[in-house]
């Protein structure tokens, strides 16, 4: 009964730390907060959500839940769990404390642009002293890239298939690891797919902003594993790029 009633107090702190008073502004009494608010979220997460710590992170208003949820998330590693997470920032789910900002940076080895997301929010949340961070599809999209950007070909391949496809991969680096053996073999067949996938959306990506060359376009054409891995209408469209720049040397 004790115990009891010692959780529901440290419950009601965590909810309006005003109730320590004074106390609550030195560093023990701070420290007291914040563990008396995960053991009150730790409480919330197995009553309410049922142990279910992506609805947790979904669902949850209170900033310690959806830490604690990120931090079981983190530790499980699940790619599905994890993909989630990437859903939650997507829609523009908010990243509220250094806690959870630190429990996103975690999860690098399953999903790069998320633990990127991590980081990021957590420079905006020192800087701001606290003021919840948002992401959303097109941030995703670059924070996603500039993770990629820090991985080699490896840990590349380990990433979720969701983020592959949210645009990490360059043509080239895919187009390498499909041809290394070593890798493939430990690689899950919805990772190849979202590889070989990434491959055409890349170049055409290239071909649309108008930042493939006829350089470019050749290096493409010459490479095995791009030409099995793009439209014949892609390779049309490299085809002519390549010929109109001669063109246009031909005749200056």
């Amino acid at each position: 009964m004790e115990q009891e009633e010692k959780r529901k107090y440290e419950a009601k702190v965590a909810e309006n730390p005003a109730l320590l008073g004074r106390v609550a502004k030195t560093v023990g009494g701070k420290s007291f907060i914040k563990e008396a608010a995960y053991k009150s979220a730790g409480m919330e997460l197995q009553s309410k959500y049922n142990g279910n710590a992506v609805r947790a992170l979904n669902e949850s208003d209170n900033e310690y839940v959806k830490a604690l949820a990120a931090k079981e998330i983190a530790e499980r590693g699940s790619a599905g769990e994890i993909d989630q997470v990437r859903e939650y920032l997507q829609k523009g789910g908010s990243i509220n404390n250094t806690d959870m900002a630190e429990a996103l940076m975690k999860m690098k080895g399953r999903d790069a642009g998320v633990a990127a997301a991590g980081k990021a929010a957590l420079d905006k949340l020192e800087e701001s002293g606290g003021a919840p961070v948002y992401t959303g599809v097109s941030e995703m999209h670059r924070l996603t890239q500039e993770g990629f950007d820090k991985l080699g070909d490896k840990a590349a391949v380990e990433q979720n298939a969701a983020a592959i496809q949210a645009g990490g991969m360059e043509w080239e680096q895919a187009a390498r690891v499909l041809g290394d053996r070593h890798i493939m073999r430990e690689a899950p067949q919805e990772n190849i797919e979202a590889i070989k996938a990434s491959i055409q959306a890349n170049i055409t990506q290239q071909i649309k902003s108008g930042s493939m060359d006829a350089q470019q376009a050749t290096k493409v054409l010459d490479n095995k594993q791009a030409m099995q891995n793009i439209s014949d209408q892609t390779k049309r469209e490299l085809e002519n790029i390549v010929t109109s720049s001669s063109s246009t040397h031909s005749n200056p």
